[in-house]
């Protein structure tokens, strides 16, 4: 789901950004200005929110995946309870930024009803959301830690998986102290 609504979100579409995803700002909350959702990639947004990178972007079992690389002590300066839940390894909610082109149409994915198709997608950065729910919501797959949590069932809603924003995941040590 969008910001516009449930968007369906084509297969074909997601493999066509998956390289766009390496080197994406991972920032805790989507950037805002006043009311308005603006670009994650500007110094001020970048002093405040940015927290790591993406790196690794694949596209594999008809899912987007991308490593999240954090900087330690930027992570907790931002968010404790972003910092807390990843050395716990607890899974938490993400959301996809991106602008795209949407198409009406109207239909029905998984039981799922949708007004617009997106499609030309051109990642901006991933949230963190430590206290929302995200549209690929962690009960039903999606999050950090995906692939960990999805062995403690919370890939309720395997089938959803093309309805849905990327899902983070494949961890490994999230910490990277390079970027400032």
């Amino acid at each position: 789901s969008g910001s516009e609504g449930p968007i369906f979100y084509p297969m074909n579409e997601n493999k066509k950004s998956t390289k766009k995803w390496n080197g994406q700002p991972v920032v805790v909350y989507h950037p805002k200005m006043g009311d308005k959702f603006v670009s994650s990639k500007s110094p001020k947004i970048f002093d405040k929110q940015k927290v790591g990178l993406t790196f690794n972007s694949k596209h594999d079992d008809a899912k987007l995946r991308t490593e999240v690389w954090l900087d330690e002590l930027r992570t907790g300066q931002v968010d404790e309870r972003v910092l807390t839940a990843v050395k716990n390894q607890e899974p938490m909610e993400v959301s996809t930024g991106l602008e795209m082109n949407v198409a009406e149409k109207k239909g029905v994915h998984n039981g799922v009803e949708y007004k617009l198709r997106g499609f030309g997608y051109e990642p901006d950065h991933l949230a963190i959301l430590p206290d929302q729910v995200g549209a690929y919501s962690v009960a039903m797959g999606g999050g950090l830690f995906a692939n960990e949590a999805k062995a403690v069932s919370y890939d309720t809603h395997r089938d959803r998986k093309e309805l849905k924003d990327v899902r983070p995941a494949d961890f490994g040590d999230p910490f990277n102290r390079k970027f400032p």
